[in-house]
């Protein structure tokens, strides 16, 4: 111990804080190895681990997907082109069509089941209904629809 301090009082005072100035900077940069360095090193194996989850997830996602593809093309599929000319016997049978712009009034003579059906085939081909009338006419009805189409063809 003597020794030591013959030492630090043989030395000017310039190199007394030289060598004070040396010896803080090794325990800093032991206490970054210690302290600073690991939660680092984690900090980098999270990543990494974090990129092979993201990488499994875009793949789970991509299976998934395929899956639901057919259903999404399904949806998909545009409506049938309408025709008035599709409402023949035994169904309905077309009494007129009247063109307009973006639609038009069809007349159907058909019984109330037939009539019931309608319905559910213009909605395959898109269409809108704006209104309807029913009336007797001998033992059929006569049915007669504005129609428009629901997406502006």
């Amino acid at each position: 111990m003597q020794r030591c301090l013959d030492f630090w009082y043989g030395l000017t005072t310039r190199e007394r804080v030289a060598l004070w100035v040396v010896l803080t900077c090794c325990l800093a940069v032991c206490l970054w190895w210690m302290a600073v360095r690991p939660p680092g090193n984690r900090l980098a194996q999270l990543k990494n681990e974090r990129a092979a989850r993201q990488v499994t997830l875009r793949q789970h996602y991509q299976r998934t997907h395929a899956l639901r593809l057919p259903e999404a093309r399904a949806e998909s599929q545009p409506a049938r082109t309408f025709s008035p000319l599709d409402f023949t016997p035994p169904r309905a049978s077309l009494t007129r069509w009247q063109p307009a712009v973006n639609g038009g009034e069809l007349v159907l003579a058909a019984k109330w089941a037939q009539v019931m059906d309608t319905f559910a085939r213009l909605a395959e081909y898109d269409m809108v209904i704006r209104g309807f009338t029913l009336e007797p006419e001998g033992e059929q009805l006569r049915f007669t629809l504005q129609l428009e189409a629901a997406n502006d063809r």
